[in-house]
């Protein structure tokens, strides 16, 4: 409280009091109380009435008898003559309860007893917070009354109608000048709502806007029609929000002078001006916009802005279909959010615009019916439309809607046709002007760009990110002899044969904007989606070329194509867009002389095509020729020296290389696709050759097959797994090996994946593990059944304290998830004794055995019941 009523703490104190030692007690308790005084001391009525005028005190404490014929009484009643609103307290050691009593009645504020000072500055503190807030009480209900009284003078003497409603509608208050403008007692108008005042049509308007005051809470200002006993006055009408008081619902507040007389002239100089300003504007617009769907958005926003249309639209009709549509719709911010969009039975033949479309004519109404206007779904009294050209295969109609009933008098009509004249013909201008646009950057017999447009775009998509790493790759195609081809068909039926070759290779090309026609048998694409050089030479040879190659129907005859084509690639060659297309230009040239279907810019980009295209045929024919054979190397337990488990490893028995280990083949199956062909072998085959080491009775506990991206994603992978191995119960012998990179390309998907083929009972197992940079942490949302530790690790555990730690690291948390841990490549006894102590549960590498043909392993199965060395 004392922060609130004394900021600085400060208190001006006048004591009444003949004794010093007294003053300097009720000091010390004031202090206690935390404030700061400035005191002043008397003792007789002079020195009182003095310190009065002079020392202004925001408190008195007074004693109440004093030793002269002055005394409390006498100071309280002189207090309350001159300063009534000064707070008086009696600090007396001889008031009696009686006196008190009566002192409180005179005007005392409160009284101590100086026996029980402890309150003393409580009591100061509530009594100077009462008056201040008596004090504002009292200049808050002095100013209201001046306002009041202000208010009550300006309404009576204000030119024009003043009133207040409720939030209900009924009138609180009117002015005079009301009373003396329309024909009505007090008793019928105050007190009365708006219903019983006016007519239904005047009301509902009435009412309306101060419906938008109160739910807006914001001040408008309109024009406001009333009619009383046949007499129709308009009205500059300001509507103002007046709040409730404690609680109260607010009121409408309002004031309006008459603008009858001025209404007539404006309306009709306001329409000639708004389309004497309109006709301007759309002037400028048509000079200045090239763009149609630029100018018909000006055109319906200026017709809103400066011809002041509540609503105004396009509608277009498509000649040969007899579709219709709307080509622009604009309503002014004013109209009702419901009016700001286009009903589709606007465009119905039966309404304004319909009839303008069909016939081509203007028409204009007036005074719209009941029926009409619900038919049109808007409340206008007036449209007006006018016929427009939009395109050559497109009719069009330009309509104006009005609020009023004669909106439309011939000289604002006259203005309305310049208008739409002006629009069809900027619209002409701008289809020509495309036109010759179009054929100044498109080759007018296939509408592919030309030369100049594609090199544009290539430059284009040379500047987008990442293209400075990101391949991009400029393929020029041309047909050959198509001299002949126009020689035997004939001009018109080869240039049916171009049109028909630019248009499959749009079909193939998915954005045409990558497309280009560059000569007479020229053509030249874009292509930057494709990853590698090896999917563009794919996407050519399986697409472009194989595409191209079947026949074309031309002039009731079949006809073939031979194309050749040359690829320039960036940023390898170059990253100028110009100088890819001459490089492109120039590998298609070798191309034509060497007799290649296609060619690189750079001849060593083309020995590596040829070889990798070489690797991908051998490949194929490895496969269907059972080129492929799988090695095993075996998983034994630390613990018992028993077989863990057995992987199956493939290999490629090449008649011209010889043994290929998988770094060599394993990459290109993945690129083309074969690894999904070659994996259901590699499974059939593990399958095969464990069902028969198990009938031969050796007890080979599981058989792991590595699994790359592709097959696990495939979406026939786990029904082939379980084709190939029969009833689940035999699932448990085949385990999958999955890279820890393959998990975080998709941590969500692989883990769907997984789970459903856990759910077969097939075991998992992460290969690698430990060199993907990744966090243990996730394992546990991961459906595996053991960990492999990376080589690399296993490699240097003797001589790199971080290999230890990080073997450590993987084995206690893999356990405790329940996993069982294999280390990869073990040769030596020392690693294998670390990895004993570690508590690591298998291992894998040539301290057992190497990878072994399956006929050799079946030996090493059958050499002993411990495969641990020594």
């Amino acid at each position: 409280m004392i922060q609130d009523s004394f900021p600085d703490r400060r208190v001006k104190v006048l004591f009444l009091e003949d004794v010093p030692e007294d003053v300097e007690i009720e000091l010390r308790e004031l202090s206690h109380a935390g404030l700061s005084v400035e005191s002043r001391v008397v003792a007789d009525e002079k020195t009182f009435i003095e310190a009065l005028r002079d020392f202004s005190p925001d408190i008195i404490l007074s004693d109440y008898t004093l030793p002269t014929n002055f005394n409390g009484l006498k100071a309280l009643a002189i207090t309350r003559e001159r300063m009534p609103d000064t707070p008086f307290i009696f600090v007396s050691g001889t008031i009696g309860e009686e006196r008190a009593i009566e002192a409180m009645r005179d005007g005392a504020t409160d009284y101590i007893l100086k026996e029980h000072q402890d309150r003393l500055g409580l009591a100061v503190i509530q009594a100077i917070d009462g008056a201040r807030k008596k004090m504002l009480l009292k200049k808050a209900e002095d100013a209201l009354r001046e306002s009041q009284a202000r208010f009550s003078a300006f309404m009576q003497h204000f030119p024009g109608v003043a009133y207040i409603r409720d939030s209900e509608g009924r009138y609180q208050y009117v002015n005079d000048y009301w009373f003396r403008t329309f024909p009505k007692a007090p008793e019928e108008v105050l007190g009365q709502h708006l219903s019983s005042v006016w007519e239904d049509d005047i009301f509902k308007g009435l009412l309306g806007n101060d419906t938008m005051v109160l739910s807006t809470k914001k001040s408008i200002q309109t024009i406001e029609l009333t009619r009383m006993n046949g007499v129709t006055q308009y009205w500059l009408a300001n509507r103002f929000l007046i709040p409730g008081e404690e609680g109260a619902p607010p009121r409408v507040g309002g004031v309006a002078v008459d603008v009858t007389l001025h209404h007539a002239q404006e309306l009709r100089i306001i329409r000639i001006n708004r389309s004497l300003r309109l006709l301007s504007g759309i002037n400028s617009v048509i000079v200045r916009r090239r763009e149609r769907e630029v100018l018909f958005e000006e055109f319906c926003r200026l017709s809103i802005e400066d011809g002041g249309f509540p609503v105004v639209w396009i509608a277009g009709s498509n000649t040969l279909t007899g579709e219709r549509r709307i080509v622009a719709w604009r309503a002014a911010p004013s109209v009702s959010p419901d009016l700001r969009e286009a009903p589709d039975q606007l465009l119905w033949n039966e309404t304004t615009t319909g009839k303008t479309l069909l016939s081509g004519e203007e028409i204009i109404r007036s005074g719209i019916t009941g029926e009409e206007e619900e038919r049109s779904g808007r409340p206008f009294q007036s449209f007006a439309a006018f016929p427009v050209r939009l395109g050559e295969e497109e009719t069009g109609a330009l309509v104006f809607h009005a609020s009023e009933s004669d909106a439309f008098d011939q000289t604002e009509l006259e203005l309305l046709r310049e208008l739409a004249d002006n629009l069809s013909f900027a619209l002409e201008a701008i289809e020509k002007r495309e036109r010759l646009d179009y054929l100044a950057y498109h080759d007018g017999l296939t509408g592919l760009a030309n030369r100049a447009l594609f090199l544009d775009r290539l430059e284009q998509s040379l500047d987008l990110p990442d293209t400075a790493t990101h391949l991009t790759a400029v393929v020029v195609l041309s047909i050959e002899r198509m001299q002949s081809l126009f020689d035997t068909l004939g001009r018109n039926a080869g240039e049916a044969l171009l049109g028909m070759l630019a248009a499959r290779l749009s079909g193939i090309v998915s954005n045409t904007n990558r497309l280009g026609r560059i000569g007479e048998n020229t053509f030249a694409m874009i292509l930057n989606v494709l990853s590698s050089v090896e999917e563009v030479v794919h996407f050519l040879r399986d697409r472009i070329v194989s595409e191209i190659s079947n026949p074309f129907h031309v002039a009731g005859q079949e006809v073939r194509v031979l194309t050749r084509v040359g690829i320039a690639l960036s940023p390898d060659d170059s990253r100028n867009a110009e100088t890819l297309l001459s490089f492109a230009t120039t590998a298609l040239a070798n191309a034509q002389r060497e007799g290649e279907s296609f060619l690189f810019y750079t001849r060593g980009m083309n020995d590596l095509v040829m070889e990798r295209l070489s690797l991908e045929s051998r490949l194929i024919r490895a496969l269907r020729n059972g080129e492929f054979v799988l090695y095993y190397q075996p998983k034994v337990q630390i613990a018992t020296g028993k077989l863990e488990g057995v992987e199956a490893l493939i290999r490629w028995q090449d008649p011209e290389r010889g043994m290929v280990l998988p770094s060599g083949f394993i990459p290109v199956l993945e690129e083309t696709g074969l690894i999904l062909a070659v994996g259901e072998w590699v499974v059939r085959q593990a399958l095969r050759d464990l069902s028969g080491w198990l009938s031969r009775g050796f007890p080979v506990p599981r058989v792991s097959v590595n699994v790359s991206s592709i097959q696990l994603r495939h979406r026939d992978f786990l029904d082939m797994l379980v084709g190939l191995w029969g009833p689940d119960e035999r699932a448990g012998l085949l385990e999958i090996e999955i890279t820890e990179s393959l998990i975080l390309d998709d941590v969500e998907g692989t883990i769907a994946n997984l789970e459903e083929i856990r759910s077969r009972g097939i075991s998992v197992a992460i290969d690698d593990f430990g060199t993907g940079y990744s966090s243990l942490s996730y394992l546990a949302s991961l459906p595996v059944t053991s960990l492999k530790i990376d080589q690399s690790f296993v490699a240097h555990l003797g001589d790199r304290p971080e290999s230890l730690s990080i073997v450590s690291a993987i084995i206690s948390p893999a356990h405790s998830l329940n996993l069982t841990v294999v280390a990869e490549g073990v040769e030596k006894n020392g690693q294998l004794t670390t990895l004993e102590n570690l508590g690591c549960d298998a291992i894998q590498g040539f301290l057992v055995s190497q990878a072994l043909p399956a006929e050799a392993f079946e030996r090493f199965l059958g050499s002993g019941e411990s495969f641990l060395p020594g």
